[in-house]
């Protein structure tokens, strides 16, 4: 169930744009990995950076990735075999 009262105060968005990001803008689908998502279901993020819907998967992985910060350059490096 989405509250419409925690969705102004943590991502300061009515809960009409929350849901229009999630149904329209993403179609029910997690931004990187373009799996289906259901709003509401704790396998369900929501981004404020961002502003885009993942799944917890995809979230987890990002937030990894920032906090990385300069060894993300050569992160990409190496899996491109370019080290």
């Amino acid at each position: 169930m989405v509250n419409k009262h925690r969705i102004k105060a943590k991502y300061g968005m009515t809960e009409g744009q929350y849901r229009r990001l999630f149904y329209t803008g993403q179609d029910r689908r997690c931004a990187l990995c373009t799996n289906q998502i259901s709003l509401g279901d704790s396998n369900t993020c929501f981004d404020k950076q961002a502003q885009k819907f993942f799944c917890r998967k995809c979230l987890f992985g990002i937030n990894a990735l920032r906090r990385l910060g300069g060894l993300l350059d050569k992160a990409v490096e190496f899996v491109k075999g370019e080290n």
